[in-house]
């Protein structure tokens, strides 16, 4: 009797064991399926930041870590790096700023001339935030600052280049067409770019401008003290 107790154990103890390996089996494909859905996610919005023919590489998998308090937050932020022919054809970083209803990830796409790329929610960024915009509204801000430099973006949170708008503007009416132009940018204006959203995209290019050579260093060792450094507020 004591044998079969002992076998029933054994067999008690196998069957557990197995079902904790099964169970560990799961999870862990759950997490592997969870990033490589995040990972889809990000080269999605990478690929609507940056044209595809304007980088070579997969710019996903070309990532430095880097820690500054110009980019929101004193945690470690990746910058994804997308190149051509192996020289810098953008940078793409990860930002933190404040949103209506919490923090907001940013994903700010910058040229190597210092000039913005585009700009996209962080994939999986938000969680915490219970007001993240719209699709259509982060487009609308993309609009309005892609293309721009660090002239055009004040410190106070305001876009500038407002006589080159009263230009166009202007030009657009004098078409043969203006009317019609006016008419429909008045039917459906762009949503106005939060100062906070603006101050850190400002924020970012001046990243840019101090540590562009760094970011785009080839080989870790070259951008260890890059990663850790602090340069203090945005201004």
């Amino acid at each position: 009797m004591t044998r079969d107790i002992f076998l029933a154990g054994v067999l008690l103890l196998l069957f557990s064991a197995g079902g904790v390996a099964a169970m560990v089996g799961i999870y862990q494909a759950a997490i592997e399926r969870s990033d490589r859905n995040r990972e889809l996610a990000l080269m999605r919005e990478i690929q609507q930041l940056v044209p595809d023919d304007a980088y070579d590489n997969e710019p996903a998998s070309d990532k430095v870590d880097v820690r500054s308090s110009r980019l929101g937050t004193i945690a470690e932020m990746p910058v994804y790096r997308a190149r051509k022919g192996g020289e810098p054809a953008a940078a793409i970083i990860s930002t933190m700023t404040a949103g209506e209803g919490g923090s907001l990830g940013l994903l700010i796409g910058v040229y190597p001339n210092g000039t913005v790329a585009g700009l996209r929610l962080l994939p999986g960024g938000n969680a915490a935030n219970n007001a993240v915009p719209s699709e259509t509204t982060v487009a609308g801000w993309d609009r309005e600052l892609a293309g721009r430099g660090l002239d055009e973006l004040s410190p106070e949170g305001a876009i500038l280049r407002e006589e080159e708008a009263e230009d166009e503007e202007q030009q657009a009416a004098e078409d043969d067409d203006g009317e019609a132009q006016v008419a429909e940018a008045e039917a459906d204006p762009a949503p106005p770019v939060p100062p906070d959203v603006v101050r850190a995209v400002r924020s970012v290019l001046l990243y840019v401008e101090q540590h562009g050579e760094t970011l785009f260093a080839e080989q870790p060792q070259d951008v260890e003290q890059h990663e850790v450094e602090d340069d203090g507020p945005a201004t």
